[in-house]
Order: C-alpha cells, then sequence, then structure tokens
C-alpha cells in the first residue's frame, strides 16, 4: 500500500469512529436496489490509482461548521475533472465512466458497494474523500437527508422557492385538462367499487388491533403532541377570555357575539366541558 492509499484508509478508519452507523446498511435485508443495477468496481492498478489521484484538490471547501453534523469533518477532496449531471464526478476506467465517490470507496476500503449507495457524509457530491464517504441503502440516505436538514419542508419546498412553477388557478389542471379528471360517473369509486374498503371490508374491521384507540391513540402516549387550548393553531380564545367568560351573566349568544365564536362553544367553556384546566 502506499503512502496515499495509507492516508485513505487512516482518514476513514477516522470517520468511522464518528459515524459507524452508516458505514454499514441498517436493514441489510432491505431491498436497495437500483432501476438500472449499479457497474460493479474491480480492483484498480497502480497506474489507474494515479490517474485518479490526479484529478483530486485535496484543497476543498469545509463543510458549514455552522450545522452541528458537518462539526469535525476535514475538507473536501474535490474531484477536479469530468462530472454526471447531477454533479457527481466521474471516472473512466476499463472503458466504463464510473462514479468517482464510488471509485474512491473501492480505493480506500478494498470492498465493491455493490447495489448499496455511496453517501456523502459533507452532502458535496463533487467530494471524493473517504473520510466523508460512507455506504447505504437508499433509505439511509434518505434519513441522512433529513438529519442534516436537506430536505425540501417548510421554506424550503419548491412551493416555496420556485411558485412560479405551481400550477395555481386557471394554469391548474383541473381547469387547463378538466377532461383528464375522473368525475361523476368516471370516478373509481363508480367505476371500481369493489375497490373501496367499505362496511365490513373496512380496516377498521378487518384489522381493529391496528387501529390506536384507548389508552393506545396518540392523545394518550404522547400528550405533549396535542395541541390544546390557545396552544392550537385555530384557537380564537385564551385563557384570560375564558375567565372574562365564565365570570360573564350575559346570555350565551350575547357572549358568543363578542367573542366572535358559536353559542356551543360558550356553553361549553361555562360548563366546563373544553377549557378546564390551563
Amino acid at each position: 500500500m502506499n503512502l496515499i492509499d495509507s492516508n485513505l484508509h487512516r482518514g476513514l478508519n477516522n470517520e468511522s469512529q464518528r459515524n459507524s452507523q452508516f458505514l454499514r446498511p441498517s436493514n441489510p435485508n432491505h431491498d436497495c436496489t437500483m432501476a438500472k443495477a449499479p457497474l460493479t468496481i474491480p480492483p484498480l492498478s497502480e497506474k489507474d490509482k494515479e490517474r485518479f489521484f490526479s484529478k483530486i484538490d485535496k484543497d476543498g471547501p469545509l463543510p458549514d461548521q455552522s450545522n452541528p453534523y458537518y462539526i469535525g469533518l476535514g475538507k473536501c477532496h474535490v474531484w477536479a475533472a469530468g462530472k454526471f449531471p447531477g454533479g457527481y464526478g466521474c471516472f473512466h476506467f476499463q472503458g466504463i465512466m464510473r462514479g468517482a465517490h464510488r471509485v474512491a470507496w473501492v480505493i480506500a476500503t478494498g470492498e465493491d458497494p455493490g447495489v448499496y449507495q455511496v453517501q456523502h457524509e459533507c452532502d458535496n457530491p463533487t467530494c471524493v474523500n473517504p473520510a466523508h464517504l460512507s455506504i447505504g441503502t437508499v433509505k439511509d440516505n434518505s434519513q441522512h437527508m433529513v438529519k442534516c436538514g436537506r430536505s425540501a419542508k417548510g421554506d424550503k419546498n419548491g412551493k416555496y422557492t420556485k411558485p412560479e412553477c405551481t400550477p395555481r388557478g386557471d394554469k391548474h389542471g383541473s381547469r387547463t385538462k378538466p377532461e383528464s379528471r375522473p368525475r361523476g360517473e368516471k370516478h373509481y369509486s363508480f367505476t371500481n367499487p369493489e375497490k373501496l374498503a367499505r362496511g365490513e371490508r373496512n380496516g377498521a374491521y378487518t384489522k381493529p388491533e391496528s387501529r390506536a384507540r384507548g389508552k393506545r391513540n396518540g392523545a394518550y402516549t404522547k400528550p405533549e403532541c396535542v395541541l390544546r387550548g390557545e396552544a392550537h393553531y385555530r384557537a380564537k380564545l385564551n385563557w384570560e377570555k375564558v375567565v372574562a367568560i365564565r365570570a360573564d351573566s350575559r346570555k350565551l349568544q350575547e357572549i358568543a357575539t363578542d367573542y366572535s365564536v358559536a353559542k356551543q362553544t360558550i356553553w361549553a367553556i361555562v360548563h366546563f366541558k373544553t377549557w378546564a384546566r390551563p
């Protein structure tokens, strides 16, 4: 093993101690095969390794240290040669174009990742630093994306970042192509009624044990997750108003009109059916 290879191994071993859960798939039996089976990568010759390392810039960027997941990761080794459309480096080897990060994994570990994905702990697709690489299933890769805060949730969702790409109003398919919407007698509830789980075929009857009822319901198992009182996103009242309502001697309808709520809401508050405790 030459000096470069030994450094690669050393970097990988140090990183494996910090993120060992990513070095092997969480579930080896998980079906992680892709639409097209990945190419096997045989061991590289010394000449191929030298050609591979000549295309690497080891003075790459440092992962964002403001993200706690990236703390401790060293600089990225950026692939300075050709890249695939997705940004991943490509390395021509034995007449076939292969992913540079997958080749880097083979050089560092001597193992072909096979059907497993080679993940980037630094989330930089051009990086080939073995200390930033790990293998796992598609599920592992998705969990890593969520853990690092890269999933398209909230303000990161496309409907916020690219609102012009979201068909709304007159641009929506229900208006531009109304004939493509199965409505009325064309709806599957009419065309295939036997596929609907109704009556005794409903899951509530066929698998009653799967229904979280009674003390297995989330309201009991995770009460902190249930939004109550003024913490609820649709709440119009708060505890200060509730106390005032219970002290008010007027008719329920008059109180309801003042607080812009239903008469039944005031009745439930007065009789401690709702807002029973702070």
